[in-house]
């Protein structure tokens, strides 16, 4: 007999972050807010099903744009997992910026970089666990194009060992199965 419990938990209305970072979450989220940063959870867990639904939309609107359904869809995987593949779906990562960025920006993009969230994240983020998943110049390594808003919880030790050594969760990875 199964005892399945649901690992997630919401983080705040119709949105789901797993139960074991929640409160990693929530203290940074808390110790931002005391040096007058307000974070703002755009995305965390989410289903294949929406998963495709921001696939298919991404590639139609490419296709609007005049490329093919090979290009369209190359393109949308600059910035999207193919559905099943994201890490969005474990519920272990969050797209954070802050509610300044979501109430006057909206959209996701590269400029956040600029903003005093974003640096409060870049400097603190380990502490509490996350590790910046798809960081500047490492999109070679990641397959994924820069995205300062995409966080993954990883724990404290490893977050801190990777920000540490500028290193992404592929290289550590590969560290690790080298036995460096």
């Amino acid at each position: 007999e199964l005892n399945y419990q649901d690992p997630l938990q919401n983080a705040k209305p119709n949105m789901k972050i797993d139960s074991r970072i929640a409160t990693s979450y929530q203290d940074m989220v808390a110790a931002a807010k005391k040096e007058g940063i307000h974070l703002y959870l755009r995305s965390g867990y989410r289903a294949i099903k929406l998963q495709q639904t921001y696939y298919d939309a991404s590639v139609k609107s490419y296709k609007s744009q005049g490329l093919s359904d090979k290009e369209a869809s190359a393109k949308a995987l600059e910035y999207l997992q193919y559905p099943g593949a994201s890490e969005h779906h474990t519920g272990l990562a969050l797209d954070i910026i802050s509610v300044e960025w979501q109430n006057t920006v909206e959209d996701l993009n590269a400029k956040f970089e600029t903003t005093d969230a974003f640096k409060w994240l870049d400097k603190n983020a380990a502490e509490y666990g996350f590790t910046l998943r798809y960081p500047k110049d490492k999109e070679n390594i990641t397959g994924i194009k820069y995205e300062p808003w995409h966080y993954r919880y990883v724990g404290k030790e490893v977050a801190v060992y990777l920000k540490e050594k500028g290193l992404t969760l592929e290289e550590y990875n590969e560290k690790i199965k080298s036995g460096k």
